[in-house]
């Protein structure tokens, strides 16, 4: 799957997937994508919490952007694998959780 440069192909993984991240490489249920070419990850916020999931992990990849849910059962899981190769700032991660509004969290950004 290759995106052009004037669309953006996004897949939200659905909570019954199993995802997992090892040795640069990201797998959701049969779907596997290498993450060498990582061009952020981020945590993005809605207005619809507390009682409503509104957070979820935004990964921008060259190929695709892949969002997880933050109900996910493997989503910190996957935060904290993605961070023995991406510095992750974790204190981007605290930020969005007490957030209430719209916004997005850059937690890693690959430098051009």
């Amino acid at each position: 799957m290759k995106r052009s440069d004037n669309v953006t192909m996004t897949r939200v993984v659905d909570g019954s997937e199993n995802v997992s991240y090892a040795n640069q490489k990201l797998r959701i249920g049969d779907f596997e994508t290498d993450c060498a070419g990582m061009k952020s990850i981020s945590i993005i916020t809605t207005d619809q919490g507390p009682l409503l999931d509104d957070m979820a992990l935004w990964l921008a990849l060259p190929e695709i952007d892949l969002v997880v849910p933050s109900e996910h059962a493997g989503y910190m899981d996957l935060i904290d694998s993605l961070a023995a190769d991406f510095a992750v700032d974790y204190a981007k991660v605290i930020e969005a959780s007490a957030c209430a509004a719209q916004a997005r969290f850059i937690l890693w950004e690959k430098k051009e």
